[in-house]
């Protein structure tokens, strides 16, 4: 359906060792709400606050020939999906976090590391796609779909926390073409300062915005 593919930068994919574990940090495009349903008219299952939902593949299938290349199989990182919603992205394999407004012991950090890790242990060979906008492109900002917003740094500490490759990736969608996917050096985040991630998150963010500025 999106015709993704990667256009730039494959090569930095044979650096990482085949099947093995990865976070794919991308912009937060959102394609995903051209297919949404209606919880209670179109699957009979009614929850109050969402007249919308959207399904789950068309948030990060896009991202599906970066964790071909690299031998994985792909997963995603999910937040705030209720009830049913958010058992089916359980049981699913992917890393499901409960909204912010509920306390999580010990930090949101731990328990994704803590979360990720078990993932990746059932998962071996999993790529797992992560949002560092933590919402879509522009939608906060009143700005274009392609204005990248402030990354998080939580994702890039999970990574080195564990010592997985973060896997930086632009997407942007040609109306001729379909999605096309620029690839990003690779690399494993050291741990560090808050300061030193967020000089990390800041770059990659730049990189990315360089890139989508330069295809519109």
């Amino acid at each position: 359906l999106l015709r993704a593919r990667i256009v730039e930068g494959a090569e930095f994919l044979r650096k990482i060792p085949q099947a093995s574990p990865v976070l794919i940090m991308t912009n937060h495009l959102g394609t995903y709400k051209l297919v949404g349903i209606r919880p209670k008219e179109d699957v009979d299952v009614d929850i109050a606050g969402y007249d919308a939902m959207y399904p789950y593949l068309m948030y990060f299938a896009a991202l599906t020939p970066v964790a071909e290349e690299l031998g994985n199989n792909i997963y995603y990182v999910s937040e705030d999906f209720p009830g049913v919603f958010g058992d089916i992205h359980s049981e699913a394999g992917f890393v499901h976090v409960p909204p912010a407004s509920i306390p999580i012991e010990g930090g949101r950090t731990s328990f994704l590391v803590k979360q990720t890790d078990e993932a990746i242990r059932q998962h071996p060979n999993a790529a797992i796609v992560n949002f560092p906008e933590g919402g879509t492109s522009g939608k906060y900002t009143g700005r274009g779909i392609y204005d990248l917003n402030p990354f998080k740094t939580g994702g890039y500490v999970v990574a080195a926390e564990l010592g997985i490759h973060v896997v930086p990736v632009a997407q942007y969608f040609d109306t001729d073409e379909g999605m096309q996917l620029r690839v990003f050096e690779p690399f494993i985040p050291p741990k560090a300062d808050k300061e030193t991630f967020e000089h990390i998150v800041s770059k990659n963010r730049s990189d990315m915005q360089l890139w989508l500025d330069e295809k519109q």
